[in-house]
């Protein structure tokens, strides 16, 4: 799909990246890792990949905030294709930020991409039954050669617009030393961007053991507290357009921050006079 598209698809997934490297992770949380297609294995052999996320364009579409959002880019980029298809798969090798390989499958499509449906690539797409697959490396090679493996897809958490599993070599180191004590032990981050009744977030970070969950959650603790206290003003806004929900279950650290229902009033109504 056009460069800016394909931007939209992968700013949907840093949201949940940049949750995993700048948020304290800490509760009424992500149920389970995202798993993996059924064709992991065979694209990226033994070492399996480090990241897989989904977007259920069909919920996103109808989202009340991110739907225009989806509508205007996908007019403007020649991406009709997010239009009309169900969802979007990328699975990935990562090291420390940096894709090695990647594939990127598009469901709920028939016959062959064109220009109008994801921009000047079109001839990179490799039609598969029901599937359009794009990619880079060797992971992809494997899977032209046989575009019917991509046909499962990822399985969507229940109300998650969008929902990403990273393992922690995938992530940057986080630049701030705070964070990278939380990070300590770290085994693997879940992400969801929820719809539904109310936006929010939903970020759970699994470790080796319970005591580098207990860890990572105190310096969590510490690193809100200090935040809280350099700006009151701030802290007080941030307390009234948000709820933040905190958690620590044997080696699992978890937050859930639900946005204020006017503040996501007040976002739909400026993105709908945005794309008018």
């Amino acid at each position: 799909m056009g460069a800016r598209a394909l931007r939209f698809v992968s700013v949907l997934f840093v949201l949940a990246a940049l949750l995993a490297a700048c948020m304290p992770p800490p509760g009424a949380s992500v149920d389970a890792p995202v798993q993996a297609p059924s064709w992991e294995h065979a694209a990226f052999g033994p070492a399996d990949a480090d990241f897989v996320g989904a977007l259920d364009l069909g919920a996103i579409r109808a989202d009340p905030l991110f739907g225009p959002l989806l509508q205007h880019i996908a007019e403007r980029d020649d991406a009709a294709v997010l239009l009309h298809a169900s969802q979007i798969d990328v699975v990935a090798s990562v090291d420390a930020g940096e894709p090695e390989a990647w594939v990127l499958v598009v469901h709920g499509v028939t016959g062959a991409p064109t220009e109008s449906e994801v921009g000047s690539d079109a001839r990179r797409f490799v039609a598969g039954p029901g599937v359009w697959i794009y990619g880079h490396g060797p992971a992809f090679e494997r899977m032209r050669n046989d575009p019917t493996l991509a046909v499962p897809a990822v399985d969507m958490p229940a109300g998650s617009l969008v929902a990403a599993t990273a393992r922690a070599r995938a992530l940057k180191h986080p630049r701030h030393p705070e964070l990278g004590d939380i990070s300590e032990g770290l085994t693997d981050v879940t992400a969801e961007l929820l719809g539904g009744d109310h936006l929010g977030f939903a970020l759970s970070c699994r470790y080796a053991d319970d005591a580098s969950a207990g860890r990572a959650a105190a310096m969590a603790r510490l690193v809100l507290v200090a935040e809280a206290q350099r700006n009151d003003d701030i802290s007080e806004l941030a307390r009234a357009l948000m709820k933040l929900d905190f958690d620590v279950d044997g080696p699992v650290v978890s937050v859930r921050v639900t946005i204020a229902d006017d503040l996501r009033d007040a976002l739909e109504h400026y993105v709908r006079r945005a794309v008018r």
